[in-house]
């Protein structure tokens, strides 16, 4: 029997619905060994011992031999290392042994084989040696010895650590900041930036390009500034917006919630959400607040367990009306009223009728996940699960544990204990998978 890996983490959401990219291929193994089969369940690459995949690359360790594959299965990139990832400008990061080196998709040496670690930056590599660390070109030339701890790429300027102590150089190797403190935090080096230090004492505040002070280390805490206002905590452990004078532009809440260039969510200690503008002028305040997680600059609020959503400006677009709602997606919001789910768009308009009972998911590739159950609720569910499509049609009857939208007309469904991968237009069980197999992706590639 064969045992399938799915090839992407499953962030389980209403019924264990997870927003997929239509997967074309699965990893499964067999007497110890990977492969790959098609969603119809025939073996699309014969087993290897090592198959995994990074973003739309496929990536296999066989005999010595590593290889990657693209999306279609075309080769990439073949030859006999212990390990392989993607390195910049079309190269690759080997593994031989024991030491790492960076080579051509021809197999020219770029970058020799004598480090102990190669990661990826963004204009060349962090390479270690003997537990010291530096940085490589593109070219394989050390542009940043090898001296440091540590050292990490901030967009225009290295954020190193030496003896201990945290400072930051510019990309051709000279000091910008002396390594004399604790902790450094930035988004990148110019004149207007302001730099999250921490000294001797463990206090924090900010610095200048100059290494100057700016805003004096009193806080427990702090973040590097966004559009003007930073997140800071004192010794009271109370926590504050400030702008960069240093003036308290909010206070009085327990956590940053949410931020984007128009407006600042924060929490108190009752979990209560005050909407502010960079003004510091309070919008509202609502019971709960959910980012959406798709890309949308459309909020879920609520008041009083009445659901509404907000945009990106703070301003209610769909009136706080509805008993439940889950996620803006694909144009669908899926909204409780009078016990019951359906679907409305932006304009508060009803697209699917108010006719189910349980829980509904959000919608991907035109299907979402729906439980059936005696009351209408948000929240995961684990029972008669089905799919309908946007058109409010139930396509799989809601009588599986758990089901997975993939692409098509395939689904991945648990019946009792077992999954099976399922062509719902024929009512097929395409192959038979067990549940102990979703845990177990196999991730390849890394950067720092």
């Amino acid at each position: 029997m064969k045992k399938i890996y799915f090839l992407l983490k499953l962030t389980l959401l209403l019924c264990g619905f997870t927003a997929l990219a239509q997967p074309k291929y699965f990893i499964f193994e067999e007497k110890g060994k990977l492969g790959l089969v098609d969603l119809q369940g025939k073996t699309v690459l014969a087993l290897v011992d090592r198959l995994g995949k990074y973003n739309d690359f496929f990536i296999s360790f066989n005999q010595g031999i590593s290889t990657i594959y693209n999306q279609n299965l075309k080769v990439v990139f073949r030859g006999k290392y212990d390990d392989v990832d993607f390195g910049l400008q079309g190269n690759y990061i080997v593994k031989k042994n024991q030491k790492y080196g960076v080579v051509t998709a021809n197999n020219q040496i770029v970058i020799p084989f004598k480090y102990d670690e190669i990661y990826n930056l963004a204009n060349g590599y962090k390479v270690t040696l003997n537990e010291k660390k530096g940085v490589v070109n593109n070219k394989g030339k050390l542009i940043i010895p090898l001296k440091y701890e540590d050292i990490s790429q901030q967009n225009n300027c290295y954020k190193a650590t030496l003896d201990g102590k945290e400072g930051i150089l510019s990309l051709d190797n000279k000091t910008l900041i002396p390594f004399m403190y604790q902790q450094l935090q930035l988004d990148s080096f110019n004149t207007e930036t302001l730099i999250v230090a921490k000294n001797e004492e463990d206090k924090v505040g900010f610095i200048n390009t100059k290494n100057e002070w700016v805003i004096s280390p009193i806080y427990r805490l702090a973040s590097p500034f966004q559009n003007g206002l930073a997140f800071v905590r004192d010794e009271q452990k109370k926590s504050m917006l400030i702008n960069t004078k240093g003036e308290v532009v909010i206070k009085g809440f327990d956590g940053l919630e949410y931020y984007n260039s128009n407006i600042i969510v924060v929490r108190d200690y009752q979990w209560n959400y005050s909407v502010y503008n960079y003004k510091g002028e309070l919008l509202d305040i609502y019971n709960s607040f959910y980012e959406n997680h798709y890309g949308e600059q459309v909020h879920r609020v609520s008041k009083q367990d009445k659901y509404g959503f907000i945009d990106g400006n703070g301003k209610v677009i769909i009136p706080l009306e509805y008993e439940g709602a889950n996620e803006l997606r694909e144009g669908l919001i899926p909204v409780i009223k009078n016990d019951k789910w359906g679907c409305i768009n932006l304009k508060n308009e009803v697209v699917i009728p108010f006719q189910f009972i349980g829980s509904l998911g959000v919608f991907e590739n035109g299907v979402a996940v729906y439980s059936k159950g005696p009351e209408s609720k948000m929240g995961y569910s684990w029972s008669q699960c089905g799919l309908i499509n946007n058109k409010g049609e139930v396509i799989v009857e809601p009588k599986y544990k758990r089901i997975e939208y993939l692409a098509g007309n395939i689904a991945i469904i648990t019946i009792g204990n077992d999954e099976y991968l399922y062509d719902f237009v024929k009512d097929k069980k395409l192959k038979r998978l067990t549940p102990d197999d979703l845990i177990n992706s196999v991730e390849i590639g890394t950067s720092d």
